[in-house]
């Protein structure tokens, strides 16, 4: 079987298709991290009576989040750059395609992480490790699937579905980021 090469703008597009595909796997990734990394650091050490040591200090509490917050930022900065940098990377090499605004991206990729360190830290202040995880992956899920009744609504022309879709990426906005 003879096979003929095809043009260069369906070969961009099909290598645009799986390097967003790759990056959608990062950003799922990132995501879990951001969630997971952070989901016992207050809450543990509430429990563990550290926190009563830390903020004993001549330190306002808000300081000591904070500084959590820019390293939990720090690391999940540097672990979104060496995934999605092996991503675009290996397309590169493989087929020669360059992600349009990749860096653009990458930033809103940080931005929806930033998002869940930071919802991750304020509920773990007030909740529990188990109910905050259980409520950082919940959110999660809400803005997921808002995401996708958004898409559908649209595409059928439904406006109740693109509406709750919509109002699910007002409270939690991490797929209107991506």
């Amino acid at each position: 079987i003879r096979s003929t090469p095809m043009p260069d703008g369906q070969q961009d597009f099909i290598f645009n298709m799986l390097s967003m595909a790759g990056l959608y796997a990062v950003n799922f990734l990132t995501i879990m991290a951001s969630i997971l990394i952070p989901v016992d650091t207050v809450a543990g050490e509430i429990d563990s009576g550290v926190m009563q040591t830390i903020a004993s200090k001549p330190l306002a509490r808000w300081h000591i989040l904070f500084g959590k917050w820019i390293g939990f930022v720090a690391v999940l900065a540097f672990y979104l750059a060496v995934m999605a940098g092996g991503v675009l990377s290996v397309t590169k090499l493989i087929s020669g395609f360059m992600v349009p605004h990749a860096a653009l991206g990458l930033g809103l990729m940080l931005m929806e992480g930033a998002l869940f360190v930071t919802i991750t830290l304020a509920v773990g202040a007030r909740l529990s490790t188990l109910a905050t995880g259980v409520f950082g992956f919940g959110l999660f899920g809400l803005a997921f699937i808002g995401g996708w009744m958004e898409q559908i609504g649209t595409l059928l022309g439904n406006g109740t579905t693109r509406n709750v879709g919509i109002v699910a990426s007002l409270l939690v906005p991490s797929e209107a980021l991506w």
